[in-house]
Parts: C-alpha cells; structure tokens; sequence
C-alpha cells in the first residue's frame, strides 16, 4: 500500500512540476516579446525622429541617412523574441516591413556613396523611400506600444490581452 502511495506522489510531483514549468516558461516568453517590443518601439520612434529631421532639412545625400545603419542590429536581435510573443502574423508582417523598409534606405545609401554624390532622380527616390518608411513606422508602432504593455496595462486600457502577452 505504501509503494502505491509512492508512486502516486511520484506521478503528483511530476505533474505540478510540468505545469509550474510550462506556466514559467510561458510568462518568460511574454516577458521577452514585450522587451522585444519596447526596445523595437524605442527604435521606430527614433528612426521616425531622424526621418522627419531629413525631410525637414530637404537634404539628402549620403550622409543624411547614416543613422539607418543602427537600426538593423536591434530588430535582428529581437525579432525571434517579438515572433515568438504570440502576437498576430499580421503585427508582425507590419513591423517586420518597417525594418524592411529601413534596410532598403540604407541600401540606398551605400548606393549614393558609390556614385559620390546625389543625382536629381536618386534623390528623389530616397526622399519618397524615406517619407513611405515613415508611414510605415507610423503602422508599425501602434503595435509595438500595444505588444509592451503587461497584461495589468492592457486590462487599464480596456485593450485585449493575446495569450502570448502575459
């Protein structure tokens, strides 16, 4: 009878271990997707600054766009964090072309660079990229700022709570 009592135990101990794991690695990943999102977030924000300041300037060439090249590294180190969140496909699409866009501007950059200068119909070109990032930054933030907010956030903001999100 004892050994049967045992094994019970066993088989109880197992299964609240399970559980209190897979609760604890679920809260990491949400953890992770919204540090994921506010860094990403910090990120646009700035490249929206610095895209505004260019187009205010009405300057381009290839220096006014040096500061797209700092904004790869976060979106490659975060990217997984922010996918695996369990926000929507479509969220993540949004953001993911945001960078995409930005990537694109410093493709052109490196363009301008080699050509040693800016032509009239390149620099029109990186001013109607720049101005079509911005508007993308402006998609994509909205999401970032609702993928960082805690669970206890989301509820003060009567806004809904994706399972990944905890």
């Amino acid at each position: 009878m004892s050994a049967l009592f045992g094994f019970l135990g066993v088989i109880a101990g197992a299964l609240v271990t399970g559980t209190i794991t897979g609760v604890l690695a679920h809260m990491q990943h949400g953890l992770q997707g919204r540090v994921a999102a506010r860094v990403l977030y910090a990120t646009l924000l700035d490249a929206r600054k610095r895209i505004d300041a260019v187009l205010r300037t009405e300057r381009v060439g290839p220096s006014s766009h040096d500061w797209a090249v700092e904004l790869v590294p976060p979106w490659q180190e975060h990217r997984d964090n922010f996918a695996r969140a369990g926000g929507s496909s479509l969220d993540f699409r949004e953001v993911a072309t945001a960078f995409a866009m930005v990537s694109a501007i410093i493709a052109m950059r490196h363009n301008l660079i080699e050509t040693d200068g800016t032509p009239e119909g390149e620099a029109q070109d990186v001013t109607d990229a720049l101005e079509g990032c911005r508007a993308q930054i402006e998609i994509a933030c909205p999401i970032l700022e609702r993928a960082s907010l805690t669970r206890a956030e989301r509820k003060a903001a009567r806004l809904p709570v994706p399972l990944g999100f905890l």
